[in-house]
């Protein structure tokens, strides 16, 4: 877990936002950049639910934007009902989207990637209840959780050719 005081606790100003940012490069073993599912097409799984869009996608689109809310909020607590409001929604959509990274085609493996998608779910959970709480110190500590579930999957599956 990082220090306390919210993930950018010892780092220069903007680094975590600068590394999740980086995220969105991430990549399933095995999945080349720019391959996957293509805009536009989808990729059934059987019961009725389809992929729309990649596991990259997902995270340009909902991911990053979602924890860097979440990290903003960690190291300097909102101070207004509507910016807890606003914390809680990027929250959420952080924990869907651990749902979305668990559904078809995205899903490079049953093992590792469900356990780190799984841990992404789990530290949404823990920033809701802690903005449920208005408790600034248990947000700045979920919001080291939800880094940690980046880390370590971006450590397995980030592409490490660029």
């Amino acid at each position: 877990m990082l220090a306390s005081g919210g993930l950018g606790a010892g780092l220069p100003p903007g680094q975590a936002r600068v590394q999740a940012q980086g995220a969105g490069q991430a990549q399933a073993q095995g999945q080349p950049q720019g391959q996957g599912q293509p805009q536009g097409q989808t990729q059934g799984s059987g019961d009725g639910v389809q992929s729309v869009a990649s596991a990259k996608e997902l995270m340009e689109l909902l991911v990053i934007p979602a924890s860097n809310a979440v990290f903003d909020a960690g190291a300097e607590p909102p101070m207004s009902d509507e910016a807890w409001a606003a914390v809680r929604r990027q929250a959420v959509i952080l924990a869907e989207s651990a749902n979305l990274l668990m559904v078809g085609s995205r899903v490079p493996d049953q093992g590792d990637w469900m356990r780190m998608s799984r841990a992404q779910l789990d530290a949404a959970l823990e920033v809701i209840r802690a903005v449920d709480a208005r408790n600034g110190d248990a947000l700045s500590a979920a919001g080291d959780a939800v880094y940690a579930t980046c880390d370590s999957c971006h450590t397995k599956y980030m592409d490490k050719t660029r």
